[in-house]
This record gives structure tokens, C-alpha cells and sequence, in this order.
């Protein structure tokens, strides 16, 4: 969850300089959206490859 909190920190920190310019501000949140799809990916990949052994059990 504590990256999750970061993510969300830089991303709201990185729309401040641009809040004014809406296509920068898309193109901000577009990356950051990217960013997190690339996150949710690799926490999902340690996650199975910690638990794919294990089964149901």
C-alpha cells in the first residue's frame, strides 16, 4: 500500500506546475496511468511467483 501512497503523492506533486495547462495535465495523468498499470504488473508478478507454489493450500 506504501507504494500505492507514493504513486499517488508524485503523481498529485507532478500536476501542481501544470494544473493550469490542460494538455500537460493530460499528459501527466496519461503517464501516471501508465506508471501504475507498470506497478499493479510487477506487484502482481512478485506475488505469483511467491505463491505459485503454494496452491490452494
Amino acid at each position: 500500500m506504501a507504494n500505492l501512497r507514493r504513486h499517488n503523492v508524485r503523481g498529485l506533486e507532478a500536476l501542481i506546475p501544470v494544473f493550469q495547462d490542460e494538455a500537460s495535465r493530460v499528459s501527466a495523468v496519461k503517464a501516471g496511468r501508465d506508471e501504475l498499470a507498470a506497478l499493479f504488473a510487477r506487484d502482481r508478478e512478485q506475488f505469483e511467483s511467491e505463491h505459485s507454489s503454494q496452491g490452494w493450500h
